[in-house]
């Protein structure tokens, strides 16, 4: 066979592959790599089907190149070179297991200036046409937003927005292992509401709800680098790491006294609303769990003294 009918047989082929491409529902891109070079600049985009040009909206000559795609796509420099590494790993990966795809997903910025989420995937060798690239895009936002939204939610108290119990305690466990591994110091507050249940007696519970949405937003204010959490019915946990004992004693004075002094009113009723605090400073040969047990004692003798007040453990 001569090098002209090769030649004819490959531009034949380009073409019946155009062709059948043209009505797949996802969007496709055909890259084509000169002289097997990896830099996107030498890596040029020969064909994308109307999908493409419906879904995500650039035109072949927008997007000249890998490198041109790249900027349009992933317009954050810190964002663009994560997901190049991010792609290279995935090309690795899938060379050394012996695969033909490489898949990843990313957030992929459209022509129109809204970022949707897609699986992108790329046949990495294309053995009827030699440094051709077939990638397709699979358009997931709404099942990633979806499934991002329910993560959010398994950690996040659905009334407050603060963290839920189960995420405190992940935060709770990384600090101790920030301690145990290289020492870092951190500190926990116990906050609890005083006389909370006589809140929801006499003015419902609908009042006590409210009055918990603003106990946090007043904490978020008065420990605004802290992880902040609702450990559980009327008690928040504040988690501060990196501070001593001098400081986090002046944020727990200061978080007790702006519940004081916030003002809470339900239904143009004043509802007067204090709040006692434990808290403790990990200190060597101290476990996690009696750090909490010292800070927890602490809460008991604040309420013991009389309540709206702060004491260390």
């Amino acid at each position: 066979m001569t090098f002209r009918m090769e030649a004819e047989i490959v531009e034949a082929s380009k073409e019946v592959l155009a062709r059948s491409l043209e009505f797949v529902p996802i969007p496709i891109l055909i890259s084509e790599s000169l002289l097997g070079s990896s830099s996107p600049s030498r890596r040029f985009h020969r064909y994308l089907n109307q999908a493409f040009i419906e879904q995500i909206g650039y035109t072949l000559q927008q997007m000249p190149n890998m490198e041109a795609w790249y900027r349009l796509a992933y317009p954050d420099p810190d964002y663009r070179r994560q997901v190049e590494r991010d792609w290279s790993q995935a090309v690795r990966e899938a060379l050394a297991q012996g695969r033909n795809l490489a898949e990843m997903t990313a957030q992929v910025c459209c022509a129109n200036g809204e970022r949707r989420w897609f699986i992108v995937t790329a046949q990495l060798k294309a053995d009827l046409l030699p440094g051709w690239n077939i990638v397709t895009f699979r358009d997931v936002h709404d099942l990633k937003c979806m499934m991002d939204a329910n993560e959010r939610l398994s950690r996040t108290d659905f009334l407050t927005g603060l963290d839920n119990r189960r995420e405190a305690t992940r935060h709770l466990d990384a600090a101790w292992l920030r301690w145990e591994l290289g020492g870092e110091p951190f500190s926990i507050l116990l906050c609890d509401l005083d006389h909370f249940k006589q809140v929801n007696d006499v003015y419902g519970h609908a009042s006590g709800d409210q009055a918990l949405i603003s106990v946090a937003g007043v904490l978020r204010q008065a420990c605004p680098r802290a992880k902040l959490s609702r450990w559980g019915g009327e008690e928040f946990l504040v988690l501060l790491t990196g501070g001593d004992v001098e400081m986090t004693d002046v944020i727990a004075q200061r978080a007790c006294d702006r519940v004081r002094r916030k003002g809470f009113v339900w239904e143009g009723q004043p509802l007067p609303l204090t709040m006692s605090v434990g808290y403790a400073t990990i200190r060597p040969e101290q476990t996690l769990t009696s750090l909490l047990q010292c800070a927890d004692a602490a809460l008991y003798l604040a309420k013991e003294r009389g309540r709206n007040q702060a004491l260390a453990g």
